[in-house]
């Protein structure tokens, strides 16, 4: 063209110099594009090279599969249901799989929220997680973003309330919060508690004195449904014993 050569063939094929437009290719072994591109058949991918080593690329693996390789191994890959997997095959819409710990981050700038976003294919944002770095507290949403937990830079928790004042704090506005403790059991003997809430010391110089120190029980009286609520407490060494029953 212009007396300038554009096509030329040499020992080992042709050079094409310019651009080439054809209707199909097939390549037999590799083909190398620019200073440190190639494709090649035997793994039916497109690798990145430098520096002469061709170590990093996107291939197909398997049926209707594709693999990203970095540094000479497999990273990512995306299977035939759009699941997608690091680190190892996913078993899931997103898999992080790795020979030690493993760990997932969300990061903001300064002082700004790190959100995960909870939802259903017509709502996104359904619940929600959001860690705010401006007050250092961790909240949990439903039922359409309305908080339900959340737990303060002083380590208490609210259920009902954004602002706990206690190591575990709840309200409620429709009737007072109220704790439930159940037995899930459908038979019942006499002397089975049906919950308690005790009350612990880690103080170990005195003795014995460390561990629990007092109860609140509900215990079974029979096995048609009654029950009593009983008080213990321990004194000096000893272990909680009971001091009142109310029947």
């Amino acid at each position: 063209y212009s007396g300038n050569p554009k096509l030329a063939t040499t020992a080992t094929g042709i050079d094409v110099t310019g651009s080439a437009v054809t209707d199909g290719l097939t390549v037999a072994g590799n083909a190398y594009v620019g200073a440190g591109n190639y494709f090649t058949d035997s793994t039916s991918g497109y690798f990145f090279g430098g520096n002469g080593s061709y170590t990093n690329g996107v291939y197909g693996v398997g049926t209707n599969n594709m693999a990203f390789n970095v540094a000479g191994s497999e990273r990512m890959r995306i299977d035939s249901s759009g699941n997608v997997g690091i680190g190892g095959i996913s078993t899931a819409k997103f898999t992080v799989q790795n020979d030690g710990n493993s760990t997932i981050s969300i990061t903001s700038n300064d002082g700004g929220l790190a959100t995960l976003n909870l939802g259903d294919a017509s709502d996104g944002s359904r619940g929600q997680i959001v860690y705010d770095n401006s007050d250092e507290s961790l909240k949990f949403s439903t039922n359409n973003l309305q908080e339900a937990i959340r737990i303060d830079s002083s380590g208490f928790v609210g259920i009902g309330t954004s602002n706990p004042t206690a190591l575990f704090h709840l309200s409620d506005t429709a009737g007072g919060a109220i704790i439930r403790l159940e037995r899930d059991d459908t038979t019942i003997s006499d002397t089975n508690i049906y919950g308690g809430i005790e009350f612990e010391g880690q103080d170990g110089s005195a003795g014995s004195a460390a561990g629990v120190r007092g109860k609140i029980l509900g215990v079974a009286e029979g096995a048609t449904g009654e029950m009593a609520l009983t008080f213990e407490t321990a004194g000096g060494y000893d272990s909680s014993i009971e001091r009142l029953r109310i029947d």
